[in-house]
């Protein structure tokens, strides 16, 4: 339903991030068809229940890649896999 209110381009080529534990543990197929449908450059959250603290922190820190995307060759889960390691799969954060 998400990818229907949001098929009018307001998210094309933006990073769409879900905070929110287990927002991301829908079927795969179900998030490539929003992502496709909202024209999204990535959608980022988490397929599990998060520690609050270490969530947060990988929020701000996706954040900071965002905005400042060094080094720019690298995708953007790699980025945060190499800035934070083992917490982005321990939370549970996942990328599309």
């Amino acid at each position: 339903q998400l990818g229907e209110m949001c098929s009018n381009d307001w998210l094309k080529g933006k990073h769409v991030i879900f905070g929110a534990c287990l927002t991301l543990s829908a079927a795969e197929s179900k998030i490539m068809e929003f992502k496709k449908r909202s024209g999204a450059e990535s959608v980022v959250g988490y397929n599990k229940i998060v520690d609050f603290v270490k969530g947060s922190i990988l929020d701000i820190a996706l954040i900071n890649e965002i905005l400042n995307p060094k080094p720019k060759k690298l995708s953007l889960e790699e980025r945060m896999n190499k800035r934070l390691g083992g917490m982005v799969e321990e939370q549970g954060m996942v990328f599309y």
